[in-house]
């Protein structure tokens, strides 16, 4: 036993030295640690990496018409925004049936009578307050425009001028997200009384055209808010639809049974090809404070004000950006640039008049999207840091480029900047009112892009 212990004695004042002669090494080691390895390349070779800040300008300029024919969602409804004004958005619907109806091959007037015609608009998204929302159905007398835009305005010629609807529109309870409106049997009793008239079923695949000409489709319209308040909802076309309730007389159980129909509104989804679908149409009346500096491009202002549907947008330009290139004569690397956008925090809101989380720039000269780098392939915007209260966008690649030469045209122009969101940027822009008030270049956190780059040795 005397002889183990004196084994392990030794071991351990082997493992004490040993362990204090390396860490004398490591401590009398004078190397830095961020230069560890610097000699593979001469001196004169090292890169060195360099931080500048260029000024950005923005501008609230005037939104131009979108495409809006034949969209998934519709926006529709009306607000009135004390900081950007008067909003609304309403839509033209087609009305196809949906499979095989219940009276498509034989009727008998005197058996079935009409019970009830309810419009049921399903929706995914709310801005503002939905208990506030407020539109009527018109019938339309001719069909729906296939060339034409978002600034579209419904004239007396192509509509019934009276409402076919009955009060207001009901709304059902936040888990099933829908509005009911009830309308007039008058209405109703066509989808009969034409059935009878024609030699061919009005309902039949094969006869779509019959059936159109006689339901041209509706106009789900709304009107401009003088009170502040009230809401935009986004209806989903491709579950929307008409419910027809009939009642026919069975002579068995000597009593009436109910046959219920349902027919698509606005569906891009047919089963056929209808004319139109659907178009949606945003028109504004914007706050004075806007109307003074709108596509005011000279004068530098402290605050910019964009909004998705009928705008504004905001037009951003980078200034200096030709002259810093000029300055490196295309002999330098840009290893990081970041567009910073400050979002003025007093009109910041993110409960009401819901702020995106996401921005898009758009080259309205090329008419791409600047897509930020290593992202997504359908990601256009920049991301909303609510913490920081501001948008930043990563386009050292698209800086890159444009510094060494790669393309002349690449922000040597004006962009615009839109309220976006990450999967389908365009389709918010053209179906969600979300709104963003930026800092202006003037402003005391104004926006910037800040670069940071190294020269190439010559």
């Amino acid at each position: 036993m005397e002889l183990i212990k004196k084994v392990s004695n030794k071991r351990k004042l082997f493992v004490f030295a040993f362990s204090f002669f390396f860490l004398y090494l490591i401590i009398s080691c004078s190397e830095e640690p961020l230069k560890v390895g610097i000699h593979l390349l001469p001196e004169d070779e090292l890169l060195e990496v360099y931080d500048t800040v260029l000024p950005v300008e923005l501008y609230t300029i005037s939104a131009e018409p979108l495409n809006s024919g034949s969209l998934t969602y519709s926006p529709l409804g009306s607000v009135m925004d004390p900081l950007m004004g008067a909003l609304k958005a309403d839509y033209l619907a087609d009305i196809f049936h949906n499979g095989d109806i219940s009276f498509q091959d034989t009727i008998d007037p005197d058996n079935r009578f009409v019970y009830s015609l309810d419009l049921i608009l399903y929706y995914d998204y709310l801005y503002g307050d939905s208990l506030a929302i407020d539109f009527s159905v018109y019938e339309l007398t001719e069909p729906i425009p296939t060339d034409k835009k978002s600034d579209f305005v419904v004239t007396p010629d192509i509509m019934n001028p009276n409402p076919i609807n009955i009060g207001k529109p009901e709304f059902l309870n936040d888990t099933t997200k829908a509005f009911k409106l009830t309308l007039k049997l008058d209405y109703a009793n066509k989808f009969i009384r034409h059935q009878m008239v024609v030699e061919d079923s009005a309902y039949s695949l094969n006869n779509v055209g019959i059936f159109k000409e006689y339901f041209k489709g509706i106009y789900i319209a709304t009107e401009f808010r003088n009170d502040e308040g009230g809401g935009i909802v986004r209806v989903t076309n491709n579950s929307s639809r008409l419910v027809l309730k009939t009642l026919v007389w069975n002579e068995d159980s000597v009593r009436f049974d109910t046959i219920t129909d349902q027919f698509s509104v606005g569906n891009t989804e047919s089963p056929y090809d209808t004319t139109g679908v659907n178009l949606s149409m945003y028109h504004e009346i914007l706050a004075d404070d806007i109307s003074a500096v709108l596509n005011d491009t000279i004068n530098i202002q402290p605050l910019v004000y964009t909004q998705a549907l009928a705008g504004p947008y905001a037009q951003i330009y980078f200034p200096t950006l030709d002259n810093f290139r000029e300055k490196f004569n295309y002999n330098v690397i840009i290893n990081k640039a970041e567009l910073i956008l400050p979002v003025n925090q007093d009109f910041f809101d993110n409960v009401t008049y819901t702020s995106p989380v996401f921005m898009g720039l758009f080259d309205n000269a090329s008419k791409t999207y600047l897509l930020d780098d290593g992202l997504i392939s359908y990601y256009f915007g920049g991301i909303l840091d609510e913490e920081n209260y501001q948008y930043k966008f990563n386009i050292g690649n698209h800086i890159h480029e444009y510094m060494r030469g790669g393309s002349d045209t690449l922000f040597s122009k004006k962009y615009i900047l839109f309220p976006s969101e990450a999967t389908s940027p365009v389709e918010y822009l053209k179906t969600s009112p979300g709104r963003v008030v930026l800092n202006g270049s003037n402003s005391n956190n104004a926006p910037s892009l800040r670069i940071l780059y190294s020269t190439i040795p010559e």
